[in-house]
């Protein structure tokens, strides 16, 4: 779900339908992790969807105005499979790509969309890259760009 306030605090209701879009992806439940602005002020949110014990992760673009971008992924929604994912954090590179972070199978991953929602097959392995600590399981809960370009994901292990 997304929802726009107001400088006030109040709901602004010519977002969505009264402020607020429902954004059921996927079969089960979805949650929404993340949010980002695009220069253009479209929005971008990150999440995933599960179902018993494997998700999946989205990223989904949101015009102005709250209805969803059909110029992105598949009517405003791009829903991606690397096992079992979970995104906790999106950001915008200078170029307009999205980075999705969070974790698969327990170990930290980083996704890249091109603009349309298709993941950027020049990036990782087929538009994934994912590293692993030796006998730990590890999470990630941000994601950021530096200066020079580098990507760094940030989070946490569970140390057993």
């Amino acid at each position: 779900m997304a929802a726009r306030f107001n400088i006030n605090g109040a709901i602004h209701t010519s977002f969505g339908e009264d402020g607020n879009v429902l954004m059921p992806i996927g079969s089960m439940k979805s949650f929404a992790t993340d949010v980002a602005l695009q220069v253009d002020r479209k929005i971008v949110m990150s999440g995933y969807t599960w179902v018993n014990v494997t998700a999946d992760i989205f990223a989904l673009r949101l015009n102005t105005d709250g209805t969803f971008d059909n110029s992105f992924g598949s009517n405003g929604v791009a829903l991606v499979d690397n096992g079992s994912d979970v995104s906790e954090a999106v950001t915008i590179q200078d170029d307009g790509k999205i980075l999705v972070g969070g974790y698969s199978n327990d170990n930290f991953t980083v996704a890249r969309f091109n603009t349309d929602g298709t993941l950027d097959s020049t990036f990782g392995s087929n538009g994934w890259s994912t590293t692993t600590f030796p006998n730990a399981p590890i999470y990630v809960k941000d994601v950021k760009v530096q200066d020079d370009g580098k990507i760094v994901l940030g989070g946490f292990l569970i140390n057993n």
